[in-house]
């Protein structure tokens, strides 16, 4: 489910901020679908500039979004490659543990050995 925007080709899902003292204060959209020319952004939450603050935290390495309270909007033409790639610095990909043994593994299972059990014998 989403809202389909012909315009930008792709269909996406709005996020709002739960923590915001105004209520419904959007942030930005997660793509949900796209055509053709938009694949590279599908899966993707891509956040309003004019809505966050993008701060680099040395200490803990770690990148953080905090919304902006006083919203300076400027249009100013963006260059789509730039924006792709600046989106992509923030997007989350989980790391792929090499020979983890996973539940996918070609390994055979370990067979426990048959108990022989005493037979009774009926005098």
């Amino acid at each position: 489910q989403g809202v389909w925007c012909e315009q930008d080709g792709c269909v996406f899902n709005t996020i709002f901020c739960p923590f915001c003292s105004i209520p419904n204060t959007c942030l930005g959209v997660q793509v949900m679908a796209t055509d053709s020319s938009n694949v590279q952004f599908l899966s993707k939450i891509l956040f309003f500039a004019d809505h966050l603050e993008v701060i680099d935290d040395a200490e803990s390495k770690e990148t953080a979004l905090k919304h902006k309270e006083s919203i300076d909007v400027t249009n100013t033409a963006v260059d789509k490659s730039d924006m792709y790639k600046s989106i992509e610095r923030f997007t989350y990909s989980a790391k792929q543990q090499e020979d983890s043994g996973g539940w996918r593994t070609t390994k055979s299972k370990l067979r426990l050995p048959k108990r022989s059990f005493p037979t009774s014998k009926k005098a």
